[in-house]
């Protein structure tokens, strides 16, 4: 899950957004309006689907401060999913 750190007094609120892209491409993105207090970090869920075909990602989450695009990168291996589980029940 993303956190976002704030190093002011004033109140931060932004838009976050997490993408997953693949060479170069976004395939998905979730946008989420958060507001973090001064001097806080914030831990951010987000409800993400991966890609179903397996291969090499990229997830990224970026918020917009000042003008300018901050971002933080994470590489997201898939790999193809053998076996399908509908329901799992717990005894």
């Amino acid at each position: 899950m993303p956190t976002t750190k704030h190093y002011s007094a004033e109140t931060f609120e932004q838009e976050v957004v997490l993408a997953v892209e693949r060479d170069g491409r976004e395939i998905s993105a979730v946008r989420q309006r958060v507001s973090v207090g001064g001097y806080e970090a914030k831990v951010v869920p987000f409800e993400v689907t991966l890609p179903a075909n397996a291969g090499d990602y990229l997830m990224k989450a970026e918020i917009t401060v000042n003008g300018e695009k901050v971002f933080s990168l994470r590489d997201i291996p898939v790999k193809k999913t053998l076996l399908t589980i509908n329901k799992l029940d717990m005894v």
